[in-house]
């Protein structure tokens, strides 16, 4: 397998910072030939010396006569994708210049199995993973809070917000970074349901990757949420907390009632949830990854 190169462009980027540093750290302890190249003070990386490499770019291409640099020196360019479907004024189809690379990496299934990309890219869906900081993070059973909490750095396409925010119906944590990550860590761990309510096909609920469930599926703690296009294949049609009707009245009918919620239902969704948290560890996450790369 050719070597793997990261190219970072943006360290304060939650995203970028889980799926290129955090994932090259874990490349490398698998003995993988893993590495990173930091965006420049200058604007630029130092490419010149990358050859026979795969190298790996998140949400964003770096410029074309960079690329070009690249593909002189027999590289392969994959572009891990994460939520950049959701642009605004691009569709799956015409969000990159395909022709420029040669390898997708997307969160979401459905559009690896419902859009035809262009047959020279190898196209392959993984799940995103957890945060490798919640691996031994248990919640406090003794002071549940049955006020589910909101944890997100996007709120859009979330309905009713307003109305749940001003009546202190959910517990918002938001703007959280990859380094005051650890911070949330013991008030995550203190809530018994998260929440996760997009607008039924609106582009977030279509292409936003499944983070909050398999947040919420590292704390053992269930999530309310509709069936967003990256739940589908980590979690059954008959998942106890999900949501069909995105009314408000729908909405609050399911989180008043949380606390009345059986122990059966409770426990089915653990269940779930325990099944949710061990396919999408980053670390039995590993062999998809080799699999795809060895194709290029």
């Amino acid at each position: 397998m050719k070597p793997i190169v990261f190219l970072i462009n943006d360290i304060s980027c939650l995203a970028t910072t889980q799926c290129g540093v955090v994932v090259n750290h874990v490349f490398t302890e698998f003995n993988i030939n893993s590495s990173i190249r930091y965006r420049a003070n200058d604007g630029r990386y130092e490419i010149d010396d990358i050859k026979d490499s795969i190298v790996i770019m998140c949400k964003h291409l770096i410029p074309d006569a960079e690329i070009e640099i690249l593909k002189k020196n027999n590289n392969k360019i994959v572009i891990d994708v994460v939520d950049e479907f959701i642009r605004e004024e691009t569709n799956v189809l015409d969000l990159y210049d395909y022709s420029k690379i040669d390898g997708i990496i997307s969160r979401i299934k459905k559009v690896v199995d419902d859009y035809q990309f262009l047959p020279n890219l190898a196209v392959v869906y993984i799940p995103h993973h957890w945060d490798i900081r919640l691996q031994d993070v248990q919640p406090t059973i003794k002071n549940i809070n049955y006020k589910p909490a909101l944890i997100a750095n996007d709120l859009r396409d979330m309905p009713h917000l307003p109305y749940l925010y001003d009546n202190k119906l959910i517990d918002f944590h938001m703007n959280i970074s990859f380094d005051s990550y650890n911070g949330y860590i013991d008030i995550f761990k203190k809530y018994n349901f998260h929440y996760n309510v997009r607008e039924t096909n609106s582009v977030n609920y279509k292409f936003k990757p499944a983070s909050k469930l398999v947040t919420a599926a590292a704390l053992n703690t269930p999530l309310i949420t509709n069936y967003d296009w990256s739940l589908r294949d980590l979690i059954p049609e008959d998942y106890p907390f999900l949501i069909q009707d995105t009314s408000l009245d729908s909405i609050l009918n399911t989180i008043n009632s949380i606390d009345n919620v059986s122990d059966s239902q409770y426990n089915y969704a653990l269940e779930i949830l325990a099944d949710v948290k061990y396919n999408t560890a980053l670390v039995n996450l590993i062999p998809a990854y080799i699999n795809f790369f060895k194709q290029l």
